[in-house]
């Protein structure tokens, strides 16, 4: 059983990731190289001084993703938005984190800021696990992490903990998409919802049990 390493402010991280997303709500609104683009700007804090944003494209794979990081420190505590959300779900909360740790907020492929996954490439929670990892060796961003996830982004960065424990330190999950939360829905609702599902959820990479 994986053992997390317990922080004294992780409890304040939850408290303000949700009122975070209390008061926000997140809008969906590239250069072909293997290295880190990165470009720098300021944003406001709500409450404290302005913060240098380092945001940077990152090849995983012939494709990239956007990332954008505040703060200095360790660990880095990394947000993974929910269904059909980007990098600004975390507005509200990313810079009040920021303020006494390192912080990172990506888009997943094909959302965002972030290129087009590949049509060959098949989608699912281990493959957007998979591209997270390659984003954060190929843009040098260090562990350990923790990880924040809202809604079905809970259940990529469940699967992220369990292929790379090493790795990880802490855990918060806000309203989070269980792992097998589309296979008993469809055992209970038959087979009409599993066809309105394999629909809906692939592109984020809920894969139902055949």
């Amino acid at each position: 059983m994986q053992h997390f390493k317990s922080y004294p402010w992780l409890l304040s991280l939850s408290i303000i990731v949700v009122s975070g997303l209390l008061c926000s709500c997140g809008s969906v609104t590239s250069p072909t190289t293997s290295k880190p683009s990165p470009h720098t700007t300021k944003i406001q804090s709500p409450t404290v001084n302005p913060l240098t944003v380092r945001a940077m494209r990152v090849d995983v794979g012939g494709y990239q993703l956007y990332m954008q990081c505040m703060g200095h420190g360790t660990p880095t505590v990394l947000f993974e938005a929910g269904l059909g959300e980007d990098v600004s779900t975390w507005d509200k909360v990313q810079p009040e984190v920021s303020h006494f740790t390192h912080t990172c907020a990506y888009d997943r492929a094909n959302f965002g800021q972030s290129s087009q996954r590949p049509t060959t490439i098949k989608i699912s929670a281990q493959q957007i696990a998979k591209e997270l990892h390659l984003l954060l060796l190929n843009g040098h961003i260090p562990g350990p992490y923790v990880l924040v996830g809202h809604s079905v982004g809970g259940l990529f960065m469940q699967m992220y903990a369990c292929q790379y424990p090493q790795e990880v330190t802490g855990i918060v999950l806000i309203d989070s998409t269980h792992p097998k939360q589309a296979a008993q829905l469809a055992a209970r609702l038959g087979p009409e919802f599993t066809r309105e599902a394999r629909q809906s959820f692939p592109a984020e990479g809920m894969m139902l049990a055949t």
